[in-house]
């Protein structure tokens, strides 16, 4: 039998040990230290959470309102009372039609629709573009 005790590979310090814990480098047993590159101090750590929070907020805040803003101004709900060629009226307005104008299943834009499927009496949600024609028009399931 041999009296030299087992070496093997410490856990907590990767080095060659005799006993877990790697004695001579942090004491006779102990777990290796957990290193760290840097602290940040309490208060500083404090204010970046704070900063996190306002940006986050903020971002969330704009994201919210460009989708507001985006749907109503530029165009609105309503029925249609006629569609006849590039000529619609919703809800007793008179609009034209962009030649190129996209028809949608949905406020989402995923996907397409036939025109023929638009038909009146059906509600539906559109977009103006600069010239005030509509360019996007789809259904509105809940009618507004």
């Amino acid at each position: 039998m041999s009296t030299m005790k087992s070496k093997h590979i410490c856990a907590f310090s990767g080095a060659l040990a005799t006993g877990c814990g790697a004695p001579g480098l942090y004491g006779k047993n102990t777990p290796a230290r957990r290193v760290t590159m840097f602290t940040i101090p309490t208060r500083t750590r404090k204010l970046l959470q704070i900063g996190a929070l306002v940006l986050l907020t903020l971002i969330w805040a704009a994201g919210y309102g460009f989708t507001q803003e985006t749907w109503k101004p530029l165009g609105g709900i309503g029925v249609i009372d006629r569609f006849e060629g590039d000529e619609i009226v919703i809800d007793d307005s008179f609009y034209r039609l962009e030649p190129d104008a996209i028809y949608y299943q949905s406020h989402k834009m995923l996907t397409f629709a036939l025109r023929s499927s638009f038909t009146v009496g059906k509600w539906v949600g559109f977009k103006l573009d600069d010239d005030g024609k509509i360019s996007a028009l789809w259904f509105s399931k809940d009618g507004g």
